[in-house]
Order: C-alpha cells, then structure tokens, then sequence
C-alpha cells in the first residue's frame, strides 16, 4: 500500500468522523510498512503502560479502553509482520499477555485477549534506512567478530571511541561495546536495525567525519548482531586494536602514545577585566555551541559543557589561546576565518558583530574564568553569577521564569 494512498485513508477517516481506531483496522486489512508496523507496537506498549497507571488510580473503565487501544494496535500491526520486528512484536505480545492477567487480577473488565500471532510478510532484504541485508539476512555463516566486525570498528570509530571516549562510550573492548553508553546499550542482541549503533550510523549520524560505513560493512554489523552479537576470540577485555589473527600477529599496530597539547591553565581574573566570562561569554556558548558540542555529542572532539572542557580543545587542538583572540581557533571559527571547515554556528545564524566582540575582548584580556569552580556546567556557572548579582526582585523573576520553563517543560 502506497503513502499516498494511506494519507488518503486516514484523511477520509477524519473527513467522515472516524477516529484512530478507524485507520488501525484499516491498516490490519491492508497491512501497514515497516516504519507504520514498528510505531504501532510501540503506542501499544505506551497504552498498556497507561492502561496499567489508570488502574493503580483506580480508574477501571478508562483503564480498559487503554488496553483495547493496545490490543488495536498490536493487532494492526500483525499483519504482513515485517521480519526485522519479529523479535520487538513477540516481546511486545507478551507484555500484553501480562498485562491482561494483572489488569483482570485488579478487576478491570476486559475482552479476550485473542490470539496476538503475527503473520509475517514475505522475503525482505532490504531493512529500514535502506540496508540491503548481508548475504540473505541472518541465514548464511556466522560473522566473525574478530575477522569481519572488528576490523570496520577499528577503522571508522577507532580513533574516538577506542582510543578514546568520546560521549561517554567507549568500544575499546568487546565488553565495553556491549555495555553501552551512559545513556543505556547501543546493541540490542537479535534486533539489528533496533540497535542504536546501527540506526546512528545508518542516518549519518556517525562517524561525524562524514567517512561512513558502506552499504554492505553495515548490513554485516546487522547481520552479526542478528546472530547473537557473538564474540569468537580468546578475551573479550582485550582491545580491538590488539586482537590478534591466527598466525599470531597484531590486526593494527597500537597507536604510537601521542602526548596531548598542553591545556592552557585557567587563569583567575585580575579585576580589570571588562568582559565577563560568567555572565557574558558563557550564555552566548550555551545559545550557540552546546547543542553540538556537549559531553553526548563531542562534534570534531570539541565539548564546551564546562569550562576545563573548553580549555581541552577538539581533534585541531586549543581552541583558545590566552590574549591572542587571532590565533583563537574559536574565533577563526565563529567568523569564517578558519583554514578548514565551515563557520560556525553550524546551519545557524552567524553570531553578530556584537557577541564576536564579546569573545575576542574576553581572550585578549587573558580569557580568564570569573566562576568558582571551572569543571561544572557553564550553565551553572552562570546562573551562580547571575544570582549572585541580582537584587532581591530580580532573583525572584529569574525563580519565577525558571518554574515557567519547568512547567512549558511538563506540559
């Protein structure tokens, strides 16, 4: 069924009144894509999460409408089941096998559950974002960790992520791949295009040089992860860059020990200073460059979450060289002066002559930090700064807008 055809569907189910419910049968008749399919088993796991709050408020009716609308859209989503999302549209059926005896155990009044068994479509190779499978999918051989995937890891994300941890992930090891992330595992064992390593690299996301994995290094990483996410060598704690081939030699040769540049030392302000870091550097940093050079999202190795981190630099070295604003990678950036690269903001409106100003007086004046402490948010910094220097009034609107945004937040 065409896009076309299905925006038409749903336009004609709100043009004679119908409501969601509507399009979901419709979709069981005519089958719904991948990216329909996986949406609907995840608003069914989101109804039965509802479902179950109500009945813990007590609210028994609303909460057994919360679980038809669950059964709905799994039962939508079961037809012509693309295969990638069997293993997602199985846990997906349990939990709603679960939530049926518990919800009825607390006296909710529900229909039969059903049968929750899915018909699969037919052969599909090609997976979301357009992979084609490796080698007809999950049949064929098993991918060698040590041989095949390694090797693709080492090369494309070797330098940020093996030799260093840049997001707070590293892959130096097997078992520091399969731990994950701060923010939780980026393979999920069986699911291959569910896996976060995957859907980052298949979007371009990663690796941020633009130097990204071809079709087919892709589809084997999927492949692998489909069988098993198996590792086939002699130490899952040692590093990819050392796992050896059979003859005993090393894959790469280790990185030759670099000593890091200098990191400028912070420098305390003297009092004659007419710009403040605090106050006025470090809001326009928080405006224009956090977005995409924060702890989670280190683009060209530069992180501006703290002041230390400013001072670090990036993959080109400092970007701030104290009481020489010209040398100042930062600045070079910011006006479109830099040998390399685009100006920055990225895809973002320059900065105005005004804040540019701001940034060169503050590092000719020596770049010094006026907070207490350099290794915390900058945002933090400021609002410290900020707090500090206000009057009784102004410290109650500044209260007052912050609960705003919390609310506009919770909303």
């Amino acid at each position: 069924m065409t896009k076309l055809a299905k925006s038409a569907l749903a336009a004609d189910a709100r043009h004679f009144g119908g409501c969601l419910a509507t399009v979901i049968v419709a979709l069981v008749v005519l089958g719904a894509d991948y990216a329909e399919q996986k949406s609907l088993i995840s608003k069914a796991g989101r109804d039965l999460r509802t479902a179950e709050r109500l009945a813990r408020s007590g609210r028994n009716d609303d909460a057994a409408k919360s679980f038809v609308d669950a059964q709905k859209a799994l039962k939508a989503a079961s037809s012509g089941l693309d295969k990638k999302l069997e293993r997602f549209y199985e846990r997906a059926a349990e939990n709603l096998a679960t939530a049926h005896k518990s919800l009825s155990a607390q006296g909710v009044a529900l229909p039969e559950l059903g049968s929750t068994t899915a018909t699969m479509g037919g052969p599909n190779d090609v997976g979301p974002n357009g992979i084609a499978s490796a080698e007809g999918g999950d049949a064929g051989d098993q991918v060698s960790f040590t041989k095949q995937i390694a090797p693709v890891l080492v090369g494309f994300c070797g330098k940020c992520h093996i030799d260093g941890r840049r997001g707070q992930f590293s892959m130096k090891t097997y078992n520091d791949l399969m731990r994950g992330a701060g923010s939780g595992a980026v393979i999920e064992v069986g699911s291959g295009f569910e896996s976060t390593l995957v859907e980052v690299i298949a979007g371009n996301s990663m690796p941020p040089s633009g130097d990204t994995l071809s079709p087919q290094q892709t589809a084997l990483l999927v492949k692998w992860i489909n069988q098993g996410a198996k590792f086939d060598g002699d130490d899952p704690n040692k590093s990819l860059r050392e796992i050896e081939l059979g003859d005993g030699t090393p894959r790469t040769p280790p990185p030759v020990p670099v000593p890091n540049p200098a990191v400028p030392k912070v420098t305390m302000p003297t009092g004659n200073e007419t710009v403040s870091f605090a106050l006025e550097v470090a809001p326009i940093l928080m405006d224009q460059c956090l977005s995409c050079h924060n702890a989670g999202q280190v683009r060209a190795g530069l992180n501006v979450t703290t002041f230390t981190d400013l001072l670090q630099g990036g993959d080109s070295g400092a970007v701030v060289s104290p009481k020489n604003a010209e040398r100042s990678l930062l600045v070079q950036k910011i006006r479109g002066t830099a040998p390399e690269g685009a100006r920055m903001p990225l895809n973002k409106t320059p900065l105005s002559d005004d804040q540019i100003a701001t940034i060169v007086t503050w590092i000719n004046e020596g770049a010094a930090f006026d907070g207490t402490d350099a290794s915390v948010p900058i945002a933090r910094v400021n609002a410290v700064a900020r707090a500090a220097r206000a009057t009784p009034g102004q410290l109650a609107d500044m209260r007052r807008e912050a609960a705003e945004r919390n609310w506009q937040l919770a909303l």
